[in-house]
């Protein structure tokens, strides 16, 4: 259920995007000259194919036991009150 939610929720995100025509040519040529123009156009409808498992092996193989960089900007009293340092600590 949260798979296909996030799935809608792309789906609208990139529809509503491209209604504002003054982004798409960002939007173009980043995709163009980081990845391709097959990519920027059949994003969406390969992001509807992903299933579980996909994501799964993805965390796997791209996120687990890799190496990370955490970082925060919040004031003093923020720090104290959530301490994000027990959060990042190293796994080493």
């Amino acid at each position: 259920e949260q798979l296909a939610d996030a799935k809608a929720t792309m789906r609208r995100d990139d529809i509503r995007s491209n209604e504002k025509p003054s982004t798409l040519p960002h939007t173009l040529t980043y995709h163009w000259s980081s990845t391709s123009y097959d990519y920027f156009t059949h994003y969406i409808d390969d992001c509807s194919k992903a299933s579980r498992k996909d994501i799964q092996d993805y965390v796997k193989k791209y996120i687990i036991g890799k190496p990370y960089i955490a970082g925060m900007i919040i004031n003093a009293e923020m720090n104290k009150t959530f301490q994000p340092s027990a959060f990042f600590k190293p796994t080493n």
